[in-house]
């Protein structure tokens, strides 16, 4: 099932001090995104690179 982060919304509310900078969170948020997009490159790639050619399949009579 793909994940589509541009679509989630969180809200967190900590309680006492983060062991993390607001610029180390926003770091990790846009490596998640950049892992996350190249999956999804990934699998496109995959996917066209495995489906099914027009002309790796004999040719029908009726289509000559």
């Amino acid at each position: 099932m793909p994940l589509h982060i541009e679509n989630l919304t969180s809200r967190v509310h900590l309680d006492g001090a983060t062991p993390w900078t607001r610029a180390q969170l926003d770091e990790l948020v846009e490596l998640v995104r950049a892992r996350l997009a190249r999956d999804q490159r990934e699998a496109a790639r995959l996917a066209e690179e495995t489906a099914p050619r027009r002309d790796a399949a004999s040719p029908h009579p009726i289509t000559r």
